[in-house]
């Protein structure tokens, strides 16, 4: 994936050569440099409830094929995805098994590049400067008018297609 260059820059998230404090230190230049020319700045910070349990596998599966990944990568991510099971245990009384539709694994590697690839088309609607770090991003411009910073588009990053 890294030599596809399939993670926009934007993502400072489990990136290699990147952090939480490149995340910081590049936005706050860049932000810094807007009031420095007397303009004035709106900033917005985006927080994704339950980012990870929300994840629709057709999307993501989209997303991967739309990417470029190839079709093997592709398929065996699908399969590890849609061969989760869940049930509830309570006092030793428990419910049938149930597939999963949705969310990927919460503490896995593959889950966070999965959430990478399925907010990675977020920099399709910024319409100003924007920062992700995992499943935290941020968008910061200038704010001559209502209008100026604003994502412009679907209503989550999963309705791209």
């Amino acid at each position: 994936m890294e030599d596809k260059k399939i993670i926009r820059s934007s993502q400072h998230g489990f990136t290699k050569g990147k952090s939480c404090l490149t995340n910081l230190i590049n936005f706050c230049d860049e932000m810094t440099g807007l009031v420095e020319e007397g303009r004035a700045v709106d900033i917005d910070y985006v927080d994704f409830s339950r980012s990870f349990d929300t994840i629709s596998y057709k999307i993501i599966i989209g997303k991967m094929l739309k990417y470029g990944l190839d079709e093997q990568t592709v398929r065996w991510n699908e399969n590890w995805l849609k061969g989760q099971a869940q049930r509830v245990v309570i006092s030793g009384t428990k419910t049938n098994w149930r597939p999963v539709t949705s969310s990927v694994p919460q503490g896995s590697i593959l889950s966070l590049i999965l959430f990478s690839i399925f907010i990675n088309d977020l920099d399709d609607w910024a319409m100003c400067n924007l920062r992700k770090f995992a499943d935290d991003p941020k968008v910061g411009g200038v704010a001559d008018t209502l209008s100026c910073c604003h994502l412009e588009g679907p209503g989550q990053a999963g309705e791209t297609g």
